[in-house]
């Protein structure tokens, strides 16, 4: 599958592996064909539930401490400076994962391609991903910067952000692209954070042992590799672009109730990215698991492993969601302590927690089918479900029903739209052998 990819003890020696690594990547007792180092992260064998849960376990955990990095501006401004402010750090949000979502969405690509590398023990391959993907990361960081610091106070001006938390949205959004150390707000903490994150991430790459050991003088573009990077990734980035583009068109929505909607959504969002967690975390370990059992060859074990991490990931959402019903006045109040504020919040919670099941079997699917090579049938899927779909229901139901119930409605219903598609897709598609046709 992936040519001449194997690691000779000489090219280990030469590339300065320390003996350790190499002993654990060359055992005398498997002759040449090569090992992981973490026998942890081989998703080809073992327990599939346990697989699944021990991979989501840490990516849970640190996007639990990058939400709650997130989440605290909001506490801080919501409690401290007052509702309006929170309004503008809330109509932000969406604006910042428009800007954002299609970078993370193109190195989803990376995952895909390193997964698949991973399980097919094509190390050598692998390892110019890695390092093909760390180079285009860099340019990728510099031009989100540039257009997010420039392109600022004319989308809010789009959004139809209200007058009275315009500056305060402008001066939000353009911190936490530029990190300007020349002005004191909740922006800062989130800037520092996601830095120190960045070098330990990078520190701890570089002490890794194996293929996927970073070298920083490594880094560059290996063309052939960036191309499939590219074809993987490019479909996930478009496909959260417009899930962010259609939540923007939501988001001016909102704005036109006033700043009272625009905190109160604000906050049920924050609340809402806790119960995401789970469900991001589970798609990540099944777009890993799918990959690398797929570049195994292993097809049903692949199939086995999606059903149990549909299952997993909607009945989790599900009980978090009924959950949430419970305890909704009182997390919406952790944010703003506003009657209005909490109403409205209570009310969003209210209308979608159920839905949860719907969101989380949507995702995982999507997960499987990148994993499998297939972006595109996901990207096309959100493209008419929760963007063409759900913004033309909102521009016609609200000339009906002209309350902010009727916009809180347009995510359940688009979700179980898709719900309906991703099925029929995979129940019919033979995606398990995606990798064969491509080569």
């Amino acid at each position: 599958m992936c040519g001449d990819v194997s690691l000779s003890l000489d090219l280990l020696k030469k590339r300065r592996y320390n003996k350790q690594t190499i002993k654990k990547f060359y055992p005398k007792e498997r002759g040449p064909e090569l090992k992981s180092r973490n026998q942890s992260v081989d998703m080809t064998q073992g327990v599939i539930w346990k697989q699944l849960a021990y991979f989501a376990l840490p990516l849970f955990l640190g996007n639990l401490c990058q939400q709650l990095y997130n989440t605290a501006d909001s506490v801080i401004v919501g409690k401290f400076v007052g509702k309006d402010a929170l309004a503008a750090v809330s109509s932000s949000g969406n604006l910042i994962f428009m800007m954002t979502g299609f970078f993370m969405g193109l190195f989803v690509g990376a995952g895909v391609i390193i997964s698949r590398y991973f399980g097919a023990k094509c190390y050598d391959r692998l390892e110019a991903a890695v390092h093909t993907d760390l180079a285009f990361a860099m340019v990728c960081g510099v031009l989100l910067t540039l257009v997010g610091i420039f392109l600022t106070p004319q989308i809010l001006v789009w959004m139809r952000t209200p007058e009275d938390v315009l500056p305060q949205s402008i001066q939000y959004f353009r911190l936490y692209f530029m990190g300007s150390l020349f002005m004191i707000g909740a922006a800062i903490a989130t800037v520092v954070s996601q830095m120190v994150s960045a070098v330990l991430c990078f520190r701890k790459l570089m002490q890794a042992d194996g293929p996927y050991r970073l070298v920083p003088k490594r880094i560059r573009f290996e063309l052939p590799m960036l191309k499939q990077i590219a074809a993987q990734g490019i479909p996930s980035g478009v496909q959260n672009s417009i899930i962010a583009i259609a939540n923007v068109v939501v988001q001016s929505n909102i704005n036109t109730f006033g700043s009272d909607a625009m905190a109160g959504c604000g906050s049920y969002a924050k609340v809402e990215g806790f119960v995401f967690l789970p469900i991001t975390s589970f798609a990540m370990a099944l777009t890993t698991f799918t990959g690398q059992n797929l570049g195994a060859g292993q097809y049903d074990r692949a199939k086995r492993g999606a059903r149990v991490g549909f299952t997993c990931s909607t009945l989790l959402a599900e009980l978090i969601g009924l959950t949430l019903l419970l305890v909704a006045p009182y997390a919406i109040a952790l944010f703003n302590d506003d009657p209005a504020v909490i109403a409205i919040g209570v009310r969003q919670t209210r209308t979608e927690a159920l839905f949860y099941f719907a969101l989380a079997f949507a995702h995982s699917i999507s997960a499987v089918m990148r994993g499998a090579g297939r972006a595109k049938m996901p990207m096309y899927t959100m493209l008419v479900c929760w963007c063409v779909i759900r913004v033309t229901y909102i521009t016609l139901a609200l000339k009906v029903w002209p309350d902010i119930t009727t916009i809180f409605w347009a995510y359940p219903i688009t979700w179980c739209l898709s719900c309906v598609v991703f099925l029929l897709y995979y129940l019919k598609a033979d995606w398990v052998h995606s990798f064969q046709k491509m080569h």
